[in-house]
């Protein structure tokens, strides 16, 4: 499979494979970078110029480093050793920088090799380098920069002329790289490359700016309709599959598109606004064609400010946790709460999370916000023992919280508190565990060992299989409100009675949420349902007057409204 990949690739690559010195395979563009030895009879350690590169070669392979710089000699070492000469000296002028990309493929490691022109490699070449992507052999963002320029000029001399600046951005392709290997990325890359530019007329441009980002410009246009059919050819190009090796990936594109003049007057207003465009609709899902906005400025504006006051908020304590309490369908007892997070805005008073949690993710704020929260319930849950009440606090995780690191840091902030682990559960949603099923049961595994219950959030609403139920370590499934409905003729009894069931057949617990009314309620009685929580009796309240909510009911006395009904 990787001679196949790398075959693809227009940078000079080498292949090792794993267990053995020797290079396994070299695709053409390394070949003649090195035509002046036999790749097969070297090592990579034979292609380093001096004894120096190659501890250092040695130091970068021990360090797990991704990329460095290395000289190159331009004859064996071999003849060197006959002939007498020093490479350290004499041969130094001829010898060959590079930057050295290593890529972990699943039978060894691709070694992309990316020289860093000098005068001896001659002007030409060094040109190609400054102006254009090494990869894709695309213009880069000077070369494009310089083109949008000139294209600016000459619209603004044109009477009715617009040009159009296509921001496109690739679906998907972060998990390519992070599970085929930076080899297969930038064959996907290639391909995307290659697509782009079979859309677009030889007047046009296509330049990548970096990573999964291209920008294409299209100059002397008619009319502005005619960015939105380039634009629908791309996302029609990009949602085709791509072969590489074995492998058949599915990406697709999101598109953001800027016109001159209405969109901006210079390079930096139409890539701006062309970017923020694409940002926009990406955020609305996949695939997506999107054309700027003025009113996406004023919205941008707006997101920033409350991405700066949610970092004062972080760091200035305005962050409260209120709980809902959850309840024994059978007994009536307050079993357990879950914790909400809640902004206390100085001027603004309480914000609920829906108003701010998907800045919070999009800006990574989310991973120290989770933690502050996981910390307060614990802290919180620790006073509630203190006073005789066994309440198990149940917390949402986020995704970026949701990694290796996770177990080590739940028992640390358990010993801090000294926090019973069967008294703390942690919500997560299906999406985490698809994702990587291997990763999701590592975690959950280590989850387990601690003694920490974990709770399956909104299940039925999305990736719900039997399959990861029977082999990931969950203790709970919560039924969405929305199989509870907001009136009892929009209970759907079959999907609840399926769940259950399911529950019951694996040997986890169930919980309903969104309970409103005692028919509701009833219903899921009747059904088995083990707990519940909703506004019927709660919604989420401080924790003085969940204290007090206890207190009341003395925790194990039924004195709630709703008959019991046995079993």
């Amino acid at each position: 499979m990787y001679r196949e990949i790398l075959s693809k690739l227009p940078s000079p690559v080498l292949f090792v494979r794993s267990g053995q010195p020797a290079i396994t395979y070299a695709n053409d563009a390394a070949a003649r970078l090195f035509s002046h030895v036999h790749l097969a009879e070297y090592s990579m350690h034979d292609l380093l110029s001096t004894d120096g590169e190659r501890q250092k070669f040695d130091s970068f392979l021990a360090a797990g480093d991704e990329a460095a710089e290395f000289s190159f000699g331009n004859a064996s070492p071999f003849e060197d050793a006959q002939s007498g000469q020093s490479q350290d000296s004499e041969r130094a002028d001829a010898n060959m920088k590079a930057v050295v990309v290593r890529s972990p493929v699943s039978e060894g490691i691709a070694y992309l090799i990316r020289p860093l022109d000098d005068e001896a490699n001659g002007l030409g070449r060094f040109w190609q380098a400054v102006q254009f992507d090494p990869l894709t052999g695309l213009p880069n963002r000077e070369l494009l920069r310089d083109r949008m320029d000139q294209a600016i000029r000459l619209a603004s001399r044109l009477d009715e002329a617009f040009l159009g600046v296509l921001f496109v951005d690739l679906d998907r392709f972060k998990k390519i790289n992070d599970t085929y290997g930076h080899a297969a990325g930038d064959a996907v890359l290639v391909e995307a490359a290659k697509r782009l530019r079979g859309c677009l007329r030889d007047s046009d441009t296509v330049a990548r700016l970096g990573g999964d980002e291209f920008v294409v410009l299209l100059p002397n246009l008619r009319s502005t309709e005619d960015t939105s059919i380039v634009a629908e050819r791309i996302l029609d190009a990009c949602a085709k599959p791509i072969e590489v090796g074995e492998n058949v990936f599915q990406i697709s594109a999101s598109v953001g598109v800027a016109v001159w003049p209405n969109d901006g007057r210079n390079v930096d207003e139409l890539l701006h606004n062309a970017d923020m465009a694409m940002y926009t609709g990406k955020g609305e899902g996949r695939n997506t064609l999107r054309f700027y906005d003025a009113k996406m400025n004023e919205k941008a504006r707006a997101r920033a400010t409350v991405e700066a006051e949610l970092r004062d908020a972080l760091r200035d304590g305005h962050f409260v946790l209120h709980y809902q309490p959850q309840f024994c369908a059978r007994s009536g007892r307050i079993v357990g709460a879950e914790a909400l997070i809640r902004w206390f805005h100085p001027t603004r008073g309480i914000i609920p999370p829906s108003s701010f949690i998907r800045v919070a993710e999009e800006t990574n704020l989310i991973a120290p916000i989770g933690d502050w929260v996981l910390c307060e319930a614990v802290r919180q849950g620790r006073r509630w023992k203190d006073m005789g009440l066994d309440l198990r606090i149940a917390v949402n995780l986020s995704g970026r919280q949701f990694g290796d690191s996770l177990a080590d840091r739940v028992k640390e902030v358990l010993n801090e508190s000294s926090f019973p682990p069967e008294l703390l559960e942690l919500e997560l949603t299906e999406s985490f565990l698809v994702t990587d099923t291997e990763k999701a049961v590592r975690i959950l595994s280590s989850l387990r060992e601690i003694g920490v219950r974990v709770a399956l959030d909104d299940f039925g609403t999305g990736w719900s299989s039997l399959n990861y139920l029977k082999n990931f370590p969950v203790d709970t499934l919560k039924i969405d409100r929305s199989f509870i409905g907001s009136t009892a003729s929009e209970f759907d009894g079959r999907i609840v009675r399926a769940i259950i069931a399911i529950a019951r057949e694996f040997n986890l617990t169930t919980l309903a949420e969104g309970v409103e009314t005692e028919e509701q309620l009833a219903k899921l009685h009747e059904l088995g349902c083990d707990s519940w929580q909703g506004y019927l009796l709660s919604g989420a309240i401080p924790a003085q007057e969940l204290t007090e909510f206890c207190q009341l009911t003395e925790m194990a006395e039924n004195r709630f409204s709703v008959q019991q009904r046995s079993t």
